[in-house]
């Protein structure tokens, strides 16, 4: 919950395998697009089928049908009745993934298994987070993975000091899932 109601800007989940960082991830996705009507969200992870088996997968565990306006898959493209629309790519594999990214005018990023992407995609998406009127907010979930990019930048808060009071982290254990 701690996660969920965070005013933070950027957001990361850093766990073990099954302590529900995914979930939380589609479920904050679904939040912000039925909070802001008419928002723009991407979801992404590095290549478009674990994408699809995965994280798309959680998303259609827990969104609603009956808020789904149209799934477009060729665009892959989720337009909610309250005129949100989800957006969901691959963002390592696509050789186009960088000039689609640059055009889009967001207001949610979700970035799954973070520790599959480079830093400099991230500052990507961080630069496109431009929507008006809505929480203009990105977040990530990851294993841990060494003292990569996404450890630097939340954990050891590896970042301009003017950027320090936008970040939160929480780091999660496998062994906490009761489950």
């Amino acid at each position: 919950m701690e996660f969920h109601r965070s005013p933070k800007k950027f957001r990361c989940i850093i766990g073990g395998w099954g302590c529900g960082k995914t979930t939380a991830g589609v479920l904050e996705a679904i939040n912000l697009s039925l909070r802001y009507p008419g928002n723009f969200g991407l979801i992404a992870r590095a290549d478009t089928k674990r994408l699809m088996m995965t994280t798309l997968a959680e998303l259609f565990n827990y969104l609603p049908k009956e808020l789904i306006l149209e799934h477009n898959k060729r665009e892959q493209m989720i337009t909610l009745i309250n005129g949100s629309q989800i957006a969901y790519m691959g963002i390592a594999e696509e050789y186009d993934a960088r000039d689609k990214i640059q055009s889009m005018n967001l207001g949610w990023f979700y970035i799954d298994q973070a520790e599959e992407i480079s830093e400099d995609m991230f500052l990507l998406l961080k630069g496109r987070l431009r929507r008006q009127n809505t929480s203009r907010q990105g977040y990530l979930t990851a294993n841990a993975a060494g003292k990569n990019w996404i450890y630097k930048r939340f954990v050891e808060m590896d970042v301009p000091e003017y950027e320090k009071e936008n970040y939160a982290v929480w780091i999660i254990k496998s062994f906490e899932n009761i489950y």
